[in-house]
């Protein structure tokens, strides 16, 4: 594991490429009535998102599909993501996508990383 030093974590933001906006699901009531709402938890959170091919372990009779692990890598001192929430993802060259948060933040001294599933993606 690296040392902590504040070099290798500027080293590790210098590969960020994308900005993400972070939302939540919240319970509002109006009139009476409870619904779960969107509220915005951060905004202009820098970070990387990879994606992570893995070949399919068996033959089927039916179509293939091939998974596929999305990460997204943030400064985890930054915003600690919850799981469930959604996250709007704007990359450096205008690029647009959305995802959920699939899972809890794995925290380490220079980032964290949260592993995502795409909300649209089947149409």
């Amino acid at each position: 594991m690296f040392p902590k030093i504040a070099l290798v974590k500027q080293a590790i933001e210098s590969l960020y490429d994308a900005t993400a906006t972070i939302r939540t699901y919240q319970t509002a009531t109006t009139k009476g009535i409870r619904r779960q709402v969107l509220t915005e938890l951060a905004k202009g959170v820098r970070c990387r998102v990879g994606y992570q091919s893995l070949p399919e372990a068996t033959s089927k009779d039916t179509a293939d599909t091939q998974v596929t692990i999305i990460k997204m890598f943030y400064d985890g001192s930054a915003v600690a993501i919850p799981a469930g929430a959604v996250i709007d993802v704007v990359w450096d060259d205008g690029r647009t996508d959305t995802f959920e948060n699939a899972s809890v933040p794995a925290v380490y001294s220079h980032h964290a990383e949260v592993t995502l599933k795409r909300v649209h993606d089947k149409p």
